[in-house]
């Protein structure tokens, strides 16, 4: 029997999102056999692993009036938060906590893979940060044209010159020195 590489794919977020890396991470999921016929054996982990309980049985969801009330207040807020640092921060924060319990969750598991690919610098970060057992190859793709933060401070641009910005920038370049391959897309 062939050699199968295990790679472990840690893409905070959902599976349900209309973007380019989770179209990716789709086929790879429905073309399994294709991938594994190659030698590799990816597992995907998402945020979606949250929304459901231990039993299996999916959490109550909040109708869809509410859904559209939530799904207005925040982009309302998000539009905000480019006039203000306070706001930008916060959301970034947000962010970076739900990245934080994916990763502490999946190194919870206990896993061996061959290779771990992070769609980003934050998960990427955190794991090199917390992982206290690094056996595997460590891939990070960078979504971007190879300047960093490009997209971010289209959101947000009161990061912009700012001490956040720089801790941010050191982070992402402490992280880009400690993974074997970064890929930009």
């Amino acid at each position: 029997s062939k050699m199968l590489y295990k790679v472990d794919v840690i893409r905070p977020g959902s599976l349900n999102q209309i973007i380019g890396p989770v179209g990716t991470l789709k086929r790879i999921i429905k073309d399994k056999e294709y991938f594994e016929g190659r030698g590799y054996d990816f597992t995907i982990f998402t945020h979606d692993i949250f929304s459901k309980v231990e039993s299996g049985v999916s959490v109550a969801r909040t109708t869809h009036h509410k859904k559209g009330i939530i799904k207005k207040i925040k982009s309302k807020t998000r539009l905000y938060a480019r006039h203000s640092f306070v706001l930008s921060y916060l959301f970034d924060l947000r962010s970076q906590l739900h990245t934080k319990k994916l990763v502490k969750y999946y190194l919870s598991l206990n896993r061996d893979p061959d290779f771990i690919v992070f769609h980003s610098s934050v998960e990427c970060y955190q794991y090199l940060k917390y992982s206290k057992n690094k056996p595997a190859k460590v891939i990070m793709f960078q979504h971007t044209d190879g300047i960093p933060f490009r997209m971010q401070l289209e959101y947000y641009p009161k990061f912009k010159g700012t001490s956040y910005l720089k801790k941010k920038m050191e982070k992402l370049s402490w992280t880009a020195r400690n993974t074997d391959h970064l890929v930009f897309i």
